[in-house]
This record gives structure tokens, sequence and C-alpha cells, in this order.
């Protein structure tokens, strides 16, 4: 996840954090099975690692949705059996 210690110049998304797509507003954040805002539905992974300032609240990334995943490699931990998906292709190793 992003730092939010402002004294940083940038701060990144790692390479590989699934995201969903908030409802209310079409932009996406971290996936979160528990969520009820949208992220509980895996809409992809982050292609690259973003930098950003540490204050911005829009962060411009590229997302994969057709794609093989090594869940043991994703940033923060990952469970397949957690997701529900509706257009990403995706397989996990």
């Amino acid at each position: 996840m992003p730092s939010t210690d402002t004294s940083q110049t940038y701060s990144l998304f790692k390479s590989g954090v699934p995201v969903g797509k908030i409802t209310a507003s079409g932009l996406y954040g971290p996936f979160d099975k528990a969520a009820t805002d949208g992220r509980q539905i895996l809409a992809g992974f982050v292609v690259a690692e973003p930098l950003f300032a540490p204050t911005a609240t829009k962060v411009p990334a590229a997302l994969l949705w057709h794609v093989t995943v090594r869940a043991a490699k994703v940033p923060g931990g990952f469970t397949p059996a957690d997701v529900v998906t509706t257009n990403a292709l995706i397989r996990y190793l």
C-alpha cells in the first residue's frame, strides 16, 4: 500500500496489486473481499509501479485483466479462492 508520509517526494503502488472498481466513482481501489463498494469484485492487477505524490487522491496506472498470476507473488498476500470476477480473464498458478 502507498505511504502516507508527506515528507517523501514520491510513493508508489507495487506491480501486481489486485484492484476492484468502486461502483460509485468508477475509479479503482485495492481489492478487498470484505468491501461493499465494488472493490470486492476483482477487476485486475496493476501492471507497473506508478509513482505519485503522497497527497495524490488519484493515481494513473495500467491494469491487466487477461493474465496468468502467481498468487504467492502478489504483494500483500492473495488467496484466489477469495476472488469474485466479472470480466477479468485471470488464471492462477
